[in-house]
């Protein structure tokens, strides 16, 4: 925004130059571009933030100045003749929407000849980078430089019935504005209309049809105060911009309408214009400014500083604040203060210390950190193990994936006893029902990633479950699952199987100090035969895994296999870890051996965990299955499998004939209790 020095001369003593004054501009929060010498005047460009409204006219500008310098400020005067005809008698005024319309004023101005402006209101728009047009519009666009209030100009004599209505305006009606452009409108958008039509868009542009041309003798200048919201809903939706919905869109001075009104009638009646007698003041809801409570101990607690009280009450008259009271209490001064109609931005405590802060000065704000007393955070064990596993099957090369929480009915897998939680008013019967598990979810975003040509993956999910059996249940639960071929290139001969899947929740277990866990063998409905296991901890069981059933995977679409595991956290979480062991550096090596052989498929391989532990050889560190192979020149009714067994002592080195003798043991053990038949054997 342009402001003119020589102006703002006339309203406020200014005793500094130019260069010193945008200085002390800046310091208040006014941001001052550059400055431009036009003549013998300077022409400040000024940047204002969109809360101060107050400072897009002059008025506003040089009441800031007021402060600064400690200079009286001085509003120009409004006089002039009026007739004895009444301007209620001429024109009457009706809000229909006084939620969009809070106040509509305005003065009938007739006898009026339409001609050029005088030299200085020229002079001071082109200056400012307006264009002169005629006295009557120029008169508008002078008053708003002057006060930052927007008025406009109807030709009297084209408002029919000689009534104006300010309301919504109807779907579908038109209107021709000033810039020659035909508008549609809406309900939204608010109008200002005679009897028959809008004649103009309220707080935007006027209406071509009413507007004021060289043959206008009988003006109505209008002088409102419009809701901001709908100014800027309108201008946006309209794409129209103008320099009145500039300002009224960011909340102008409701209290200015009558002396802007006024002052023009003061510029219309200087150049021979004659004046109604009264003024059209409409102002069926009046504004209530609630006053703010200022505490010296809250100024003091923001700002870092002590500011005596007649310092305060010094910085707030000047900037036109009313003390309404101030008392002493406790030792800290408290004040009631009303804030004036232009300063619509401050609405609480913290806005009044701003306006301190800013005219004591920002410098004198100590740079010193105030001082901060620190409390102890809360940290959530629960969440920090959560955190844990998603960390841990990250870097496994899981992904994580969210999903909906409300599930298709037909869709629910049912896993577990309880009923189902159906909400009563769902966004969509897709919807209706709060999920009992992860599956339902985990097997749609299968099977998305498979219409989308991907391969394969291992994707997991923490979320929450929901059943209800006489009251409703809430539980955490983790999912995992893998499906189709690995991603990997360097693992895609393995294939995804319930034993790696077996794997990636025995570490998780192990990682959160959960030592005493195994699998299980125990039929679930969702699982096939032989390929599902309880997983138990402490013998509690928390969870299940297994192959999907193919007849759940094709109600998805998944014609891929899917192992899948989901664990209950809650449960898990209330089970107390292994305490943590230390174990000595072994001082003698260990050595692996691995032996083949064939088995029935029928055999369990915790049966055959436990026939070796029953042997009893001490010496035996630790065994773990090394591989399965199924088909080829395998018997149908049995598979291949490759156990690796760790040998140490910690007396001394074993010999080869020492784990030898082991080994035969072992061999000797599975022979008898499973009839296996030896394939080979590994010494590393």
């Amino acid at each position: 925004m342009k402001v003119s020095l020589e102006w703002l001369r006339e309203l406020v003593d200014i005793d500094v130059k130019p260069e010193e004054l945008a200085s002390s501009l800046e310091m208040v929060g006014i941001g001052v571009e550059k400055i431009e010498k036009i003549e013998d005047d300077f022409i400040f460009s000024l940047e204002i933030t969109p809360n101060r409204s107050d400072c897009l006219g002059h008025i506003g500008v040089a009441r800031e100045i007021s402060a600064i310098l400690n200079k009286p400020l001085r509003i120009p005067e409004v006089s002039y003749a009026e007739e004895d005809e009444e301007a209620k008698n001429l024109i009457s005024v009706e809000i229909q929407d006084s939620e969009l319309c809070p106040r509509y004023a305005g003065v009938v101005i007739r006898d009026f000849k339409i001609g050029p402006s005088t030299e200085k209101i020229r002079r001071r728009l082109e200056a400012l980078g307006l264009r002169a047009i005629n006295n009557a519009v120029d008169i508008t666009n002078y008053s708003l430089l002057l006060t930052g209030h927007p008025v406009h100009a109807f030709d009297l004599k084209k408002i029919r019935n000689k009534k104006i209505i300010v309301r919504r305006a109807k779907k579908g009606e038109s209107i021709l504005t000033l810039e020659g452009t035909v508008k549609v409108l809406d309900e939204d958008v608010l109008v200002i209309a005679d009897n028959q039509r809008p004649v103009a868009i309220a707080g935007v542009i006027g209406g071509e049809e009413s507007g004021v041309n060289d043959w206008t003798t009988e003006i109505f200048l209008e002088s409102a105060y419009f809701n901001p919201v709908s100014i800027r809903r309108t201008s946006k939706k309209l794409g129209i911009s103008t320099e009145a919905s500039y300002r009224f869109e960011r909340g102008v001075d409701w209290d200015i309408p009558v002396y802007s009104a006024r002052f023009c009638a003061t510029l219309f009646n200087q150049i021979g214009g004659r004046i109604a007698k009264g003024i059209i003041d409409v102002f069926p809801k009046p504004i209530r400014i609630e006053p703010i409570t200022l505490r010296s101990g809250k100024l003091k607690e923001l700002l870092g500083l002590d500011i005596p009280a007649e310092k305060v009450e010094d910085i707030l008259k000047k900037l036109e604040f009313k003390i309404l009271s101030s008392r002493k209490e406790d030792g800290m001064m408290i004040w009631t203060i009303l804030p004036p109609s232009f300063r619509g931005d401050v609405r609480e405590e913290a806005d009044l210390i701003e306006e301190i802060a800013r005219f004591h000065g920002y410098e004198k704000v100590p740079s010193t950190l105030p001082r901060i007393i620190l409390n102890e955070v809360y940290i959530d064990p629960l969440r920090e193990k959560v955190k844990l596993i998603s960390e841990l099957l990250n870097y496994q090369g899981w992904n994580e994936v969210i999903t909906f929480s409300f599930i298709d009915p037909e869709e629910d897998v049912h896993v577990e006893k309880g009923e189902p939680v159906t909400i009563m008013n769902p966004i969509s019967s897709r919807f209706s029902r709060m999920r009992r598990n992860l599956l339902v979810g985990v097997l749609k975003t299968i099977s998305l990633n498979l219409s989308r040509n991907v391969e394969g993956g291992k994707i997991f999910e923490t979320g929450k479950v929901f059943w209800k059996d006489g009251t409703i249940f809430e539980k955490s639960n983790l999912a995992l699952a893998s499906f189709g071929k690995p991603a990997e290139k360097w693992v895609k001969e393995r294939e995804f199987s319930i034993f790696s899947l077996n794997g990636t929740i025995s570490l998780i277990l192990s990682s959160l100090g959960y030592d005493n866990h195994r699998f299980v063998e125990k039929e679930c409905p969702i699982f096939q035969n032989f390929s599902s296991l309880s997983i138990l901890v402490n013998d509690r069981e928390i969870g299940k895994l297994g192959k999907v059933k193919e007849e759940i995977l094709r109600k998805f679409s998944i014609e891929s296999d899917v192992y899948y595991g989901e664990i209950c956290l809650d449960t898990l979480f209330k089970i107390e870890t292994s305490p943590p062991r230390i174990h000595p550096l072994p001082r003698f090596p260990s050595i692996r051996r691995d032996i083949s052989f064939l088995i029935s498929k029928y055999v369990k391989y915790s049966e055959l965990e436990e026939e070796i532990r029953k042997i009893g050889i001490k010496e035996l560190e630790g065994f773990f299955l090394w591989d399965i192979f199924r088909g080829g020149e395998i018997p149908e009714d049995k598979l291949s499998m490759t156990i690796g067994f760790v040998f140490r002592s910690s007396e001394r080195t074993l010999t080869n004939l020492e784990v030898n003798e082991m080994m035969n043991m072992i061999e000797k053990a599975l022979q008898e209790k499973f009839g296996v038949q030896i394939r080979g054997k590994d010494v590393r």
